[in-house]
């Protein structure tokens, strides 16, 4: 027996599909995507926006990280641009400094030169956001701990406390480059 979908007058049963013609294809009318991502470079406070022309530049390149691979994907694919918010540093660069039982109070200072006070103030407030320090394998979020910040540095002071107890080595790790080091007082 043979079936075709038309028979036109011919005797028979005819047989038509139903054709879905109630989805719509999006990527035609998408003209902007927002994605929340972990970058080496860009603002962390507010998004901000990507185009061919300042993707490597606004977020540094990084081929091998999925959220830019997302980024680069939406931006291939025709939309015009992309709002971004930076929740973190793609990898985050640490110091540790060795044998400070001696001292308690450690300064966190913007590995800048020839900076304005503006400039600072930005790599400052990334610090504060992304920084991190480490003492006996416990982690502490800067943001969350007592420090004190100045208009070029941030003063950690660590108190000898039950929780903390004796200590050797601190380590600071943050998404923007900077200078670690113990104060001596």
């Amino acid at each position: 027996m043979n079936t075709t979908k038309i028979l036109g007058e011919a005797v028979g049963i005819q047989r038509q599909d139903i054709v879905d013609q109630t989805e719509e294809q999006l990527a035609d009318s998408l003209n902007g995507a927002a994605i929340l991502g972990r970058f080496k470079r860009g603002r962390l406070d507010k998004p901000i926006t990507i185009h061919q022309g300042n993707i490597r530049g606004q977020l540094g390149y990084e081929p091998n990280n999925p959220d830019y691979i997302a980024v680069q994907d939406c931006l291939d694919a025709g939309v015009p641009n992309v709002q971004v918010l930076r929740i973190s540093g793609g990898a985050l660069i640490c110091q540790k400094l060795v044998n400070v039982d001696n001292y308690r109070q450690f300064i966190v200072r913007p590995d800048l030169t020839d900076a304005g006070q503006q400039e600072i103030d930005k790599v400052l407030d990334a610090l504060i956001e992304s920084g991190r320090y480490t003492i006996n394998e416990h982690p502490y979020q800067l943001k969350n701990t007592y420090y004190v910040r100045t208009d070029e540095y941030i003063d950690i002071s660590i108190s000898r406390s039950e929780s903390i107890g004796e200590f050797n080595e601190v380590e600071f790790c943050a998404s923007v480059p900077f200078i670690f080091e113990a104060w001596y007082t």
